[in-house]
Order: C-alpha cells, then structure tokens, then sequence
C-alpha cells in the first residue's frame, strides 16, 4: 500500500476529481444564496456539504492506495455514490421546485445563484451515479 499518483488520472479518476469541483461550487452557491427558512434549501445545501467531505476523503483514500487492495471498499465506494447520486438529485430537484415556489422575494442576482446551484448539483448527482455504476460494475476506481 503506497501513494497512488495516478488516482484522478483515467475516465472515472477525472470524473471524482470533476465532482470534488462541482461540490465545492454548489455548496459555495447555495451557502451565499439559500433562505435558513425553506426545508428543500436546508435540505440541499447539507446534501451537499455532507457528499463534498465524504467525497474528499475517498479521494485521500484512493490517494493513499486503499483502494488497490481491498475489493469490499472500492464496493462500498460504488454503492456510496450511487446513492449519494440519488439523493443529490431529490435534493436538486427540490432546491429548483424551492426556487420557483420563492421567486417573488428576491432579486435576480440571487434567484440566478439559486437556479445554478440547483442545475450544478444534479449534473453532479448524475455524475455520481456514473461513477457509482463504474466502480460496482468492476472498474477500476482510479
């Protein structure tokens, strides 16, 4: 067990490193523009936050080349992001439905941040499931 340098190289290694970014960017958006009082936003935003520091420290796992030897976590890797996948998604969809429902009470420079974090986390959730199906279905996780 060593350090895998070549972790976030290949499809799937590019695609983890894709998602740490789209993470970073909607927990930034959604933290600068979300109402405490709206249940979907509550929702969404700890989602994300929640699936951001899980995510970095399966990216330091797979650095540090847990991956490489043991087939159960690179398993529990794959289902973890098939189902952070789909909650992402709920709470995306959710955060846009919150949006809508709240457009009168804000300006357009919010309301945009709110629509963009929203359409970023269900790319990103759709990204996850991607990497989840990968890493179940026997790929390599880096």
């Amino acid at each position: 067990m060593g350090f895998n340098s070549g972790v976030f190289s290949g499809p799937n290694g590019s695609l983890r490193l894709f998602t740490l970014i789209l993470g970073a960017i909607v927990v930034g958006l959604t933290a600068d523009s979300y109402y405490d009082i709206v249940q979907n936003e509550r929702f969404f935003f700890w989602t994300a936050v929640i699936l951001l520091i899980v995510s970095a420290i399966l990216a330091v796992a797979a650095f540090l080349g847990i991956y490489e030897e043991a087939v159960f976590v690179r398993k529990a890797d794959g289902t973890y992001h098939i189902i952070g996948g789909i909650v992402l998604l709920i709470g995306g969809i959710l955060m846009l439905i919150s949006v809508v429902d709240h457009k009168n009470n804000e300006t357009t420079g919010r309301f945009i941040e709110r629509i963009a974090a929203g359409a970023i986390g269900i790319i990103n959730a759709l990204i996850y499931c991607s990497l989840g199906y990968h890493s179940c279905r026997g790929g390599t996780v880096a």
